[in-house]
């Protein structure tokens, strides 16, 4: 009998409309780059994702749709010359103005004579980032109020407590500084910082807030003082209001903060505000825990100034008697 012969010819390759037909087919939109990073070919999927029609994209830059801060990471990801899969994580300007967490496989295959590009798949990772973002931001803040209430049950005097509460904010929360300033009834209205710890560098001594209606009390410590509500700023860089002290936070890392009014009884004394490395760090719950926290140290304050003041008012017994 004769052997059967293993059939070897090679299998067909695959022609490029099917090539074409997964690309379109992508969730995920996937982009050819140049040598130098200029978009080549975008797949439709960018309509979806980013809101770019191709044409839009194609023969830019696609760097310059990276965010400002995050535009060396996407440089080396991309455009180094390596065999290597570059797997990178950065922010991408939508067309509406917003950023997307995209998430990029990239391929360097310039010198690559059957593809002779930089071969880039990117995903939107935007909702996933966001939860994992919240989901730290309220951990953060649930450290922080445990350890403020037990700060509150140990401090000895007020001092050493607005001290020990900007201390958590920063060694348990994570914040970059925090700070407490006491609202003064003179003819400025200005905020007079009481306690603060973590990387300041001199800032609150040139900060100069206010919580009159001027530029310098228009930001969130003046406004929650004033108002007697938290208030947000989520980004140093483009809120109007932090202009006066612009240059000095992003100089200090301070991405965006969040103040919020301390009340003795039903009138507003101050603020806590903490600053965060990063912009758009606060979400409403977290907002939410650092009002109870403050709410708790509030209390603790009410109470250790009646116990001082009952200390006053005790009269020590002359000796002899």
């Amino acid at each position: 009998m004769e052997k059967s012969i293993p059939d070897k010819r090679p299998v067909p390759a695959i022609e490029a409309p099917l090539f074409k037909t997964l690309v379109e087919c992508s969730a995920d939109f996937i982009g050819l780059l140049d040598r130098d990073g200029v978009v080549t070919f975008v797949s439709p999927a960018i309509a979806t994702v980013a809101g770019y029609q191709p044409a839009e994209v194609l023969g830019k830059r696609l760097i310059d749709f990276i965010h400002p801060e995050d535009k060396a990471v996407a440089r080396r990801a991309l455009l180094a010359a390596s065999p290597a899969m570059n797997r990178a994580t950065y922010r991408y300007r939508h067309q509406a103005g917003t950023w997307l967490h995209i998430d990029t496989l990239s391929k360097y295959a310039i010198d690559d004579a059957e593809v002779g590009a930089i071969v880039v798949n990117t995903r939107d990772v935007t909702a996933q980032r966001r939860a994992e973002e919240s989901l730290r931001n309220v951990s953060r803040a649930l450290n922080a109020l445990s350890a403020v209430s037990t700060a509150l049950i140990e401090a000895a005097d007020e001092t050493e407590l607005l001290g020990q509460v900007c201390r958590i904010m920063v060694e348990s929360a994570g914040y970059r500084m925090a700070w407490v300033g006491f609202a003064e009834p003179d003819n400025h209205k200005s905020v007079r910082p009481v306690a603060q710890y973590g990387y300041e560098s001199g800032y609150l001594a040139g900060a100069n807030i206010t919580w009159d209606e001027s530029e310098r009390g228009r930001g969130p410590t003046g406004e929650a003082i004033r108002t007697g509500t938290s208030r947000v700023n989520q980004n140093t860089l483009t809120n109007p209001r932090m202009q006066p002290w612009w240059q000095d936070a992003l100089k200090r890392g301070y991405k965006s903060s969040a103040a919020i009014p301390l009340r003795l009884g039903q009138g507003v004394f101050g603020a806590l505000t903490v600053y965060a490395p990063e912009s758009d760090a606060f979400n409403a719950e977290e907002l939410r825990l650092l009002e109870q926290l403050a709410a708790e140290l509030g209390y603790g304050m009410m109470a250790l100034r009646a116990r001082a003041a009952a200390g006053r008012d005790t009269v020590a017994p002359r000796a002899g008697q």
